[in-house]
């Protein structure tokens, strides 16, 4: 298999390509995979944007965008999240996956206790 990153002419930073790992992404294990080639293409490049190409990919599950995206960005925090990570070419439904992958760890409790009913999945959140 080929990296999957490559550097964007523009200078902007690299690019990781998700139509290499195929057009149906649907495992937690095919999700940790992507999430260390961001991770080594965010290492690589400390001060440039990743982006990241959905171009081609057909459909994502939500364990893999949890895997992939949602721990991505508990590990970056909102603000690098935002700096740091661009999406690029993802079709209506897989951007909202993303979305709600990234929003569902970024406002998960931290202290390692189940939520409360009022912070649970009948609080006004629409499950996928």
């Amino acid at each position: 298999m080929t990296t999957c990153v490559r550097k964007e002419k523009s200078g902007d930073g690299p690019v990781v390509t998700l139509r290499e790992w195929g057009v149906s992404l649907g495992t937690r294990e095919r999700g940790a995979l992507v999430r260390q080639a961001v991770e080594r293409a965010l290492a690589g490049q400390p001060e440039a944007p990743v982006t990241i190409d959905l171009g081609g990919v057909e459909r994502i599950s939500p364990s893999f965008a949890d895997e992939c995206f949602g721990k991505l960005a508990l590990d970056l925090g909102s603000d690098q999240t935002s700096r740091r990570l661009r999406f690029a070419n993802a079709d209506r439904n897989i951007a909202e996956m993303v979305l709600y992958a990234i929003r569902n760890r970024l406002s998960a409790p931290t202290s390692g206790q189940l939520p409360t009913p009022s912070e649970g999945p009948d609080s006004g959140h629409q499950g996928i």
